[in-house]
Formats: C-alpha cells, sequence, structure tokens
C-alpha cells in the first residue's frame, strides 16, 4: 500500500549541466527522496532522479549501480536517521520505565518526517536486504530498540519472556501503528493522531497495569 505522504523533503534546484564540486552521491539521494515523494519506488527512475540533481543520467548508475542499488543506499540512509532518533532517545531518558515510550516515540516521529525513507526501508522487492551496509545498519537499529528492552527486563517488564522475541513483538507494535498512520489508515478512528496517541495505544498492550489476576 502507498505511503500516505504527510511531510515534504527538500529538493534540489541545480541546473543540469553545470558541473558538480563535491561528493556528488548526497545529492543524489537527495534527489532520489524528492521523486519519491513525487511519483513512488516503482515508477521512480535513475534517469528521472539524476534531471532533479541536474546532473548527467549517467551519474546514479556510477554510483549506484542500477534503480535497485539507488532503493537500497536510500534505505541504509534511512535506517542511520532512525537509529540516530533511537539512540538520542535513548541518552535523553534518564528514566528507564520512560525509555521505551520514549524509544517509540523516535519512531512513530521519523515515519512522520522521513515518509521516503520508511517506504523503502522495510519493502520486500526492489531494494538488495543482503547489501553489507543496509545488514549492519538495520541490525544497530533492531539492536538500539532490544538494548531498551533489555533494560526493562532488567527492571522487573516481562523477564520471562526471549529478550529477542519481545523486541521483535515490541517493534512490530510501533511499526505497525507508525505505518497505518503514515497511510492514514486510522484516520477514521483516530483523526490527528500525535505521537503521544500512538505511545498511549502501544501501552495499552505493552503496560502491566491492566493485567488481571488469572481466573481461580
Amino acid at each position: 500500500m502507498p505511503t500516505k505522504v504527510r511531510a515534504t523533503e527538500p529538493t534540489p534546484t541545480r541546473a543540469v549541466g553545470v558541473h558538480f564540486e563535491g561528493d556528488l552521491r548526497p545529492v543524489l539521494l537527495e534527489a532520489a527522496r524528492a521523486e519519491h515523494l513525487a511519483v513512488g519506488s516503482e515508477r521512480m527512475s535513475l534517469r528521472a532522479v539524476a534531471r532533479r540533481a541536474g546532473v548527467s543520467h549517467a551519474a546514479p548508475a556510477h554510483h549506484f549501480g542500477d534503480k535497485e542499488g539507488l532503493l537500497t543506499a536510500l534505505a541504509s540512509e534511512g535506517f542511520r536517521i532512525l537509529l540516530d532518533a533511537l539512540d538520542s532517545a535513548a541518552a535523553d531518558t534518564p528514566d528507564v520505565a520512560a525509555g521505551l515510550a520514549r524509544l517509540g516515540a523516535a519512531y512513530a516521529d521519523f515515519a512522520e518526517a522521513h515518509p521516503s525513507h520508511f517506504d523503502v526501508m522495510f519493502r520486500s522487492t526492489g531494494i538488495n536486504r543482503d547489501d553489507p551496509e543496509y545488514l549492519e545498519v538495520s541490525a544497530a537499529a533492531y539492536d538500539a530498540l532490544g538494548d531498551q528492552v533489555a533494560l526493562m527486563q532488567r527492571s522487573g517488564w516481562r523477564v520471562t519472556t526471549p529478550l529477542d522475541e519481545l523486541t521483535t513483538a515490541t517493534w512490530a507494535l510501533v511499526h505497525g501503528l507508525s505505518a497505518l498512520r503514515a497511510q492514514g489508515a486510522l484516520d477514521a478512528r483516530h483523526p490527528a493522531m500525535a505521537t503521544t496517541d500512538i505511545i498511549r495505544i502501544a501501552g495499552a498492550l505493552t503496560s502491566t497495569e491492566n493485567l488481571s489476576a488469572p481466573a481461580d
């Protein structure tokens, strides 16, 4: 399902044919984000990205090989941005009990602010999931969440659940809510949903406050 765009990203404005001084790779990635917002992953082409960047149509192929390589690089960039957001959220949360909510909020905010990245990062097709950079940075983002879950477990939260299973379940819950919000699927029941709403809804399942004692 296409991502419902709720944010805008900058569009390069260089003139075609003007010699570029410096590192062209980030410029091409910026152009790819803009092109993705305009037409989506399926219709995006290397030639159109080059035109947005104001460079030769051969430049994207030189840096990324093909469209799959470009989308994979865009996905890897997204995971790096997400990882930075998760690390900052964890560092800013002295209260362990609030740490998981802060990471969830950072995840939801990332999905809102970076729709192009969020769309390509978890694609099952069109990107190279065996790319070393993609594997490294996506694993690091997962581990950042896992580290916070481990801290919560050491504080007494769901201590009998295996760490990897609990991390995966937590990730799936926050990701699912973020994706549904980005796609507009929650608008009917939760119009203008804010990040705090996502954390509150997630808390309906993750909180221990409402657990009932087993029946006799």
